[in-house]
Formats: C-alpha cells, structure tokens, sequence
C-alpha cells in the first residue's frame, strides 16, 4: 500500500473514531450506559438518521454541538501525527507490527480525549470509562512497559493522587470551619485519582511521577490563564472548581507522543 493510501485510510479511521467519541460523549453523562444517540440540551432521545446526519433536535431545535465539528478536525489529525511521526513508548527491547503500533497508541488516544471531552463538559470523571481505563491500560502498559512496571506505575498513581484527594478533603473542612460560607465540592475529585491509576498504568513507573508533576505544572499554568481570563471578563468566583482531567491528560500525552 502507498504512503498515500495508507494515509487517507488512518484519516478515514480517524473521523470514523471521531464519530464514536462525540456518541460516547453525548450519551454516557446523561444515560450512564450506551444508547440511543441524545440531544445534549434537552436530554431527548433522537433517531439515528438525524443524528448521524447532524440535524437540529426536532424537541428543542438545537444543532450540533461545537465541539462535534472539533473533534472530527482534530482527531484525524492527532491520528495522523502518530503514524507519521511514531516514537518509542517503553522499554527498546519493544517491536510491535506498525499497524498494531497504531492501533494500541490511538485507542489510548481516543480514551483521552473522551476523557477530557466529558470532565470538560460535565466536570466528571465516568466510572464505566475508568473501568475500561483500567483494563486497557493494564494491557497498554504490560506491552510496552512489562507487568511489573505497569503495576507500580499504576500503585504509585492510584496512592499519590488518593493523598492529595484525602489532603483536598482536610483542606475544605478546615477552610469551612473559619468561613461563613461555606464550599460544597471537594478540592479534588476522586475521578482524577481513578483517572490518575490508569495513566500509572499506561506510563508505567517511574513514568508516572513525571506525568503528575507535569501534570499539576500544567494545571497551575491553566488556572493562572482562568484567573487572569476570569477577571479581565469580570466572571471571577472564588474557589471556582476547573475540571482536572484534561491537565493529567496533556502530561500523559506529551510523554507518550511528543517526548
């Protein structure tokens, strides 16, 4: 097969993934369980022909969500980029068929952005997508890490995430207790430290502790853009929540695909 034909069909396989990853989006945060497809506004169930086509809900006349048209452009390129420019995840000693090569890193992709995709949008990290993490992941790791390293990466990413919840718990409960008002959401949630055992699994050790220190860099460089963002739009609150996947997630995915 040419170079050609090889690239329109990683394109194609990308823009059909992308369409399993606004599905998965759309319906898992509000049906918690796969679905008919359904309208993200007003939650009503809609025909398949009407979605796949990407008409207007006939309940609330809403179109398609942004973030669709995102995803099918963004998605195929990322694709793209990891065949073209393959890098070595893991141990050297490593050798897997290139198609199968691609096949592990853009399903570890895909996970990842509908990760991300839903702790933006709805601020959760979904259980049945973490069990999935887990089982994946565990088979992503041993491949290019070996078991061993797979089950420390993932202990290590599973118990210093769980530290910081429990310390974010301590935190919240100290800072009510001298507050007449009063915060009702955790300073971290224990999706992320679900989310947090899967990447152990997927980077492995000593891997992971460089992923969770990036990870919190980049989340601080993130808030620091909210705060400066939210105040010059005049839309600041204090102790606002931010979704923390995506920062975990964006670690993950310079040391995997950029390093």
């Amino acid at each position: 097969m040419s170079q050609f034909m090889a690239g329109a069909v990683v394109i194609l396989s990308g823009l059909f993934i992308a369409g399993v990853i606004n599905y998965l989006a759309d319906v898992l945060p509000i049906k918690r369980r796969l679905s008919k497809p359904v309208c993200i506004e007003c939650h009503a169930d809609r025909g398949w022909q009407d979605y796949l086509l990407h008409k207007k809900c006939s309940v609330c006349g809403k179109g398609p969500h942004l973030r669709i048209w995102v995803i099918y452009i963004l998605f195929p390129a990322g694709l793209l980029l990891i065949w073209l420019f393959p890098n070595a995840i893991g141990n050297a000693s490593v050798s897997l068929n290139p198609v199968m090569d691609l096949v592990l890193k853009g399903t570890l992709l895909a996970l990842f952005v509908l990760v991300s995709i839903i702790d933006l949008e709805y601020r959760a990290v979904l259980f049945p997508v973490v069990i999935f993490g887990i089982v994946f992941g565990a088979v992503f790791g041993i491949i290019y890490h070996g078991w061993l390293a797979t089950l420390l990466g993932f202990i290590a990413g599973f118990g210093i995430m769980l530290g910081l919840y429990l310390l974010g718990i301590l935190f919240v409960k100290l800072l009510n207790h001298r507050r007449a008002e009063k915060l009702d959401e955790d300073a971290l949630g224990f999706g992320d430290v679900n989310l947090s055992g899967v990447l152990g699994l997927v980077l492995g050790y000593p891997g992971i502790i460089a992923g969770l220190v990036l990870g919190i860099i980049i989340g601080g460089f993130g808030s620091l853009i909210y705060l400066v963002a939210s105040r010059i739009t005049g839309k600041y609150k204090v102790f606002t929540p931010l979704p923390y996947a995506p920062f975990l997630i964006s670690a993950a995915v310079v040391l995997l695909f950029i390093l």
